[in-house]
């Protein structure tokens, strides 16, 4: 192999240009290909599959910059052009995949601190997360009664005997002021206003966000799924 060739991170070019005499016990060929297969499959994943994807790069990438390590160490002098493309050429092309990856897992980080609630709620690949979050954290009542009544805005007899009615199968914590302001509401009119929903969906989205469930919170649950 020429000390000075231009490589290709791919596996066929490895294997085409190596020695044929030196043994790749460390299948770096190998390595390379599992690499570039799990880079292309979660290239453009989002939410939660961005998080493990980031995460089986790393890894990837960590065995790959492994199985170079030790077929530079096994080239010896009787192979000295190639360790020497694998110390240098190589190892600045996996340094530059690396450089890459922790670039794109810093702008997906500034944009999970970027969301807004409405991006929760809007957005089918947020709605997974944040849903699988709130079970965790004992908030999907209040996840569910937001996707149901200011986001599907329903907002019958069915949704307040779910979520508002004291004792309901999935009550959200509100102000015991603004639930007897739905009873007297349906004692006066047969059915509460939207004012009284909008309050009670402003008031859910407070108590969240005064817990950062909508910031740190969210996003320290959301790394930890790699």
């Amino acid at each position: 192999m020429d000390a000075n060739a231009k490589i290709k991170l791919t596996k066929k070019w490895w294997e085409d240009n190596k020695a044929t005499t030196l043994k790749d016990a460390a299948k770096f060929g190998d390595a390379i290909d599992a690499y570039l297969k799990v880079s292309k499959k979660y290239a453009v994943a989002n939410g939660i599959e961005r998080v493990k994807g980031l995460a089986l790069i790393d890894k990837a990438l960590a065995e790959l910059e492994d199985a170079r390590d030790k077929t530079s160490k096994a080239c010896g002098k009787l192979h000295g052009d190639t360790k020497k493309v694998l110390d240098k050429q190589y190892k600045d092309a996996i340094a530059k995949e690396q450089a890459e990856w922790t670039k794109a897992r810093k702008d997906f980080d500034k944009t999970v601190k970027a969301l807004k609630i409405d991006d929760f709620f809007k957005d089918a690949t947020w709605l997974v997360a944040f849903q699988q979050y709130a079970k965790k954290v004992f908030i999907d009542e209040s996840a569910e009664f937001l996707l149901e009544c200011a986001y599907g805005k329903k907002r019958g007899k069915k949704q307040y005997a779910t979520f508002v009615a004291e004792r309901s199968p999935k009550e959200i914590n509100i102000s015991y002021d603004l639930r007897q302001r739905f009873v007297q509401e349906i004692n006066d009119e047969g059915k509460p206003s939207n004012d009284a929903w909008d309050a009670a969906i402003k008031e859910i989205k407070s108590v969240l966000k005064s817990g950062n469930h909508f910031g740190l919170g969210f996003r320290q649950w959301l790394w930890d799924q790699a």
